[in-house]
């Protein structure tokens, strides 16, 4: 079902999983990245009780990985093509957490 309908896009803390469309924008699926040490999601943890925007998906060296996203959609669903790409879009989104429950931290 994902098969060429995403893209993965590496940055110096993690990578992106955005939704792979012929559109200059492209809904974004998922982040993975390091927050930072455990010091700090703990001192975001005092202010922000459920670590939005951020979920905590484990501790790597002492730093903190974490998934954030699906952002909104990117597609104008007044168009028949922007109307499928977003029911796609969704469709895909639902199974993100299944997705990232089979992802390991080495």
């Amino acid at each position: 079902m994902w098969k060429g309908k995403y893209i993965i896009k590496e940055h110096e803390t993690g990578i992106t999983v955005f939704h792979n469309t012929n559109k200059a924008t492209m809904g974004q699926f998922f982040s993975i990245s390091i927050y930072g040490t455990e010091a700090d999601w703990n001192e975001l943890m005092q202010t922000e009780e459920d670590g939005w925007p951020f979920k905590k998906l484990g501790i790597k060296d002492g730093m903190i990985l974490v998934k954030t996203g699906p952002s909104d959609e990117q597609y104008d669903a007044s168009t028949v093509e922007g109307k499928e790409l977003s029911e796609e879009y969704f469709k895909l989104a639902e199974q993100i957490d299944t997705i990232l429950s089979s992802f390991k931290i080495i």
